[in-house]
């Protein structure tokens, strides 16, 4: 997260009680897999061929930069995964944990 963002963060934050610095917004590593799988199937997704290991694999081969995750005291609470044809994008498998959402978390993502 930009030092620019923080304030606007903090201000859109404060009615849920999140503060941005609780939680890091970073790249989807493949060994946060099983986590994310996991944080989806909890927040009622169905599983596709796309969603396996090696189809993500791929993806963030391929677009690093548009699956995040959200981090709190090293346990993933959030997830999103991104798509851009050049032209347009697209949210997919945006999710956050049960107990962590109406706190922000989705915006940070």
């Amino acid at each position: 997260m930009t030092p620019a963002l923080r304030p606007k963060l903090a201000k859109a934050l404060s009615v849920g009680g999140l503060h941005p610095r609780e939680i890091q917004i970073r790249e989807f590593r493949l060994k946060d897999y099983d986590s994310v799988l996991e944080l989806w199937l909890e927040a009622g997704f169905h599983f596709r061929p796309g969603d396996r290991k090696d189809e993500v694999a791929k993806k963030i081969k391929r677009d690093p930069e548009l699956f995040l995750v959200a981090e709190q005291q090293g346990r993933i609470v959030g997830a999103v995964m991104g798509a851009w044809d050049g032209r347009r994008g697209w949210v997919y498998h945006l999710a956050v944990a049960p107990k962590e959402q109406r706190r922000g978390v989705g915006t940070l993502l």
